[in-house]
Formats: structure tokens, sequence, C-alpha cells
């Protein structure tokens, strides 16, 4: 939601059955799974809004896309990319329905970022459909649709590595080698004529595929990293380091975690991230002087999260009580000072739904951080032109009835937009902090 300058200055300038057997079920649902996967596609990376763009740090960037996530290079001369990841167990989301089937698929590729024209990926789709797993292998020359290879079986836990050579922008080859079985296939490409390669993107990634014109249902993936990440640009050997993150945002709601090293892109469903760290948390009880009275008061301090750009160390007490200045804020640990440890008590135990809905508390919070920056512009302008309408009503500038009239109703409308949106992220911000200390103090 944040303002571009030149978005700002042009609007200071601007006005406006039955069930069957479990076999029968099985080869019916295979044969309509084979029959979907004639229609698979994976897509360049898709970004509905480009003012959801996130600094990391001074090296590198997050973007938000609906299909794509992971680490992207952009540059030229891009002729290979490999990397090799551990195969996942994909997860029915929670809620999820067992005749739906869910999915990601992670691959390697060049180009379909900067450049939609063409990419040339090979990679592996993992699947979910009433607690059946499956695994297919896959190359493709994006815009013609995804093709499976054969010969290869594929297991979770396998180890895979996957390499895409472009030797021309209309010919190249993909090969997926299953490390851990020895067994290897590869595809050929041989003046493709359905679009030529740019040679300006490196990518590994983890994506929501296309199938039947619409994606898929989003499988919970866990973790997928590719380790011995590597990329070659005019012949010089690179790695994903400084390379711009993607992450996955559907419905407002964030799905991912990515993040590079010098040789490793690793993904992370959030509500997979949520799980493996309340294992690992360290959960502490103090006792504080009371802020308000002076009682002494139970808290609990948990690391939610310890993530890069997404920190948070929140304090919460054991009872109904809440302090008068207690807050929630990103990449900042509360003040809460330990007196005195107190004995051992259980962790809390957080059920699938409660992690799902903190990590959409989590995401909601983030993104009011950035709508406040918005809303401070916003008044900023206000203010501007509120001092312009002043000066052209005071001063002897020229101007016509009509412009003031067209100035004051802008005025207006802006005004009344943003106070709205300040009541709108006021109300979800409380009733936010109340559900979370709900599911706090049910799980204490």
């Amino acid at each position: 939601m944040k303002f571009s300058a030149t978005i700002l200055s042009a609007a200071l300038l601007t006005t406006s059955a039955i069930a069957a057997p479990l076999t029968e079920r099985r080869a019916a649902r295979n044969a309509a799974r084979a029959a979907a996967r004639a229609d698979r596609i994976s897509r360049p990376a898709y970004k509905p809004d480009t003012k959801e763009l996130l600094k990391v740090n001074a090296t590198t960037q997050e973007e938000y896309s609906s299909n794509w996530a992971g680490a992207v290079l952009i540059g030229s001369q891009y002729t290979s990319v490999t990397g090799e990841f551990t195969v996942p167990t994909p997860k029915a989301p929670s809620g999820s329905s067992s005749d739906e089937q869910y999915c990601a698929s992670a691959w390697v590729g060049i180009d379909g970022d900067t450049c939609s024209s063409a990419i040339l990926q090979t990679g592996i789709d993992f699947c979910i459909q009433g607690g059946e797993v499956s695994f297919d292998s896959w190359y493709e020359w994006y815009p013609d649709y995804a093709h499976d290879f054969s010969g290869l079986s594929i297991s979770a836990g396998d180890v895979i590595k996957l390499t895409v050579t472009a030797s021309s922008k209309n010919s190249g080859s993909a090969v997926i080698e299953n490390v851990s079985s020895g067994q290897s296939v590869n595809h050929k490409f041989s003046g493709v004529d359905d679009g030529d390669l740019c040679e300006t993107n490196a990518e590994w990634i983890v994506e929501d595929f296309e199938s039947g014109g619409d994606l898929v249902p989003f499988t919970n993936f866990g973790t997928v990293t590719f380790s011995n990440a590597e990329a070659t640009s005019g012949g010089t050997t690179v790695g994903p380091s400084g390379s711009t993150i993607m992450d996955i945002k559907q419905s407002g709601s964030v799905l991912t975690k990515s993040s590079a090293t010098s040789n490793s892109v690793t993904n992370g469903s959030i509500a997979a991230a949520w799980a493996d760290r309340k294992r690992n948390t360290g959960l502490h009880w103090y006792v504080k002087e009371d802020w308000e009275d002076g009682k002494e008061t139970d808290f609990v301090s948990l690391r939610l999260f310890h993530l890069p750009s997404f920190n948070f160390h929140t304090s919460y007490p054991n009872s109904g009580y809440r302090p008068k200045n207690r807050t929630s804020s990103h990449n900042q640990t509360h003040q809460i000072i330990p007196t005195k440890m107190e004995g051992t008590r259980p962790i809390p135990t957080f059920t699938n739904e409660q992690l799902e809905l903190l990590t959409q508390l989590r995401v909601r919070a983030d993104d009011r951080e950035y709508a406040r920056e918005s809303i401070m512009q916003e008044a900023q302008i206000i203010m501007g032109m509120a001092a312009t309408l002043i000066n052209l009503h005071l001063g002897d500038i020229p101007h016509s009835s009509d412009l003031i009239l067209a100035m004051m109703h802008t005025l207006k409308t802006r005004m009344l937009g943003l106070l709205e949106e300040v009541v709108e992220l006021s109300v979800e911000a409380q009733m936010d902090e109340w559900t979370e200390c709900r599911i706090f103090e049910t799980t204490g």
C-alpha cells in the first residue's frame, strides 16, 4: 500500500454419489489426475501489485507473487542453473477436503521473471490427496505445457539434482538426477519456436503451478532447500547471493518465507515454520513487577519466529491482565526484565488451526506497518493540498472558481478516505490483539 513519488505527485494533480471401493476410487483419481496433468503448466511470476515490494537489506529485495517463492537472479547471459533438494512430504492444509488435491512444485529455470517470453525449467511436483502422496518429474519450455518424464522413481526423502542448460536462445536441455537412487532422466530441446529465452533470469523456485487454467490448491510442503545452487552467467559460475527474494501471497495471506545464501535457497511454508519454531523456542516464565499497581504478574516470553525480516519476540501475561504499554512490533524485543526464574511449566501446544490463525495475524500486523507509512505520506499530501487551497484563495495567483471547487472536492474525498482507513486499521489491530491473547490464554 505504499505510494511511489510519481504516484503521489500525480495524485496532487488529479481529481478523480455412492462411494466406490478403495481400488476403484484410487484408479478413478489417478485417471483424473493424469487428465489434469495434460494441461499442467508453470507460469511466469505473477505480481499483481508492484507496490508490494519489501527492502530486506542493502543488497536484497523481496517481492510478493501469487505463484512463485524462492530466489531470482537478474542479469545477463544466464545459460545454466542447477540445485539439489530433498523431496518433502506434502501435507494437506488444516480443514482441507479429502477429495481435493493439494500440490506444489520445486524447480530450477532460466527466465520467467523480468523476461516472460519463455522459461526453460525442470522440476518435481509433490501432491497429496486423501492421505496419499504422489510425485511427478517434468520438463517445460514455456509457453508450451509441462511434459512428464518417465522411468524416474521418486519418494519423500530422496535427494534430487535439477539442471537446465541453454545452448542457444531456442535450444537446451533439462536433466533430473535422483542422487539417492542413481537414476536420471533428460530431455533436449532443439529449435523451439514457441518463444526465445532472454537469458536474463536464473531461479530456484517453489511454485503454486497452474492446472486447468487455475492455480492448484497449495500444499503445506514444510521446507525445501536448494543446496549447491549455482548458475552460469557469461561463462562464470555464480550463486544466489544478492538475488531477488520472492514469496507467495494469496488472498492477503503470505504462504511462504524464502531466503538465500551464497550457495543455497530456502523456501518454507509459514505454517510449518510456526510448528518447527514452537518446538525449539525455550519457553521461559518470568516474574516482573507489575507496571500499573505493583503486583507481581507471571509473564510468558515466547520467541515465535526467528527468520530474516520476520522476527517476533512478544510477551504475554499468564492471565487476562495486560499491561497498559504492551505492544507488538517487528524486529523489536520487548523489555521484559526477569527478576527470578520460576519452575518448569509446560510449553503451550498449538493446534494447526491456531498456528494458521497466528500466522495470519502476524502477516496482517506486518501489512499494517506498511499501511501506517502510507497513511503518513497521504496525510502530508492532504496538508499540502490544503495549504495550496489557502494560497489560491488568499493570494494573487490567478485561478478559476471551478479549480477551487475541484480541489476542495478532491481534498474532502481524500480526507474521508484517510479517516476511513485509519479507523479500519485501528479496529483491525484491536480485534487481532484480542484474538491473539485469547489463543495464548487457551493454550496456557
